[in-house]
């Protein structure tokens, strides 16, 4: 796919796309539940170690790996993750439940993560 998006390289380069030193800006459009889930998945079958995707840094350095090395760096990251459930159908409060607790967490801890 990168192959069919890549710009004529005679073409005139856009500054908006481009950082001073030249590198292209990337944005990373992540779907947060399907990437855990094949994080999870990779994770019990030993295909990484020493990996917690709950922890911000670990995920920024996950996502950078696909960036091509001193060509693109990241413009902004964003995640496609909606707020957990403050009560269940029956009405039960699950803003007192570790999950909740877990998910708003890291959802914050992501938002203040520094790109640079």
């Amino acid at each position: 796919m990168r192959g069919v998006l890549e710009q004529n390289p005679h073409a005139p380069r856009n500054p908006l796309l481009t950082t001073g030193g030249g590198l292209k800006k990337v944005a990373i459009l992540v779907d947060w539940d399907n990437l855990r889930g094949i994080l999870q998945k990779a994770l019990k079958e030993g295909l990484f170690s020493k990996f917690n995707f709950n922890k911000p840094e670990h995920l920024l350095t996950f996502l950078r790996a696909f960036l091509l090395d001193n060509e693109e760096e990241i413009y902004r990251i964003f995640f496609y993750l909606a707020p957990p459930l403050r009560e269940c159908p029956k009405g039960n409060d699950l803003t007192t439940t570790p999950t909740y607790r877990h998910a708003t967490r890291f959802m914050e801890n992501i938002a203040k993560q520094d790109l640079g």
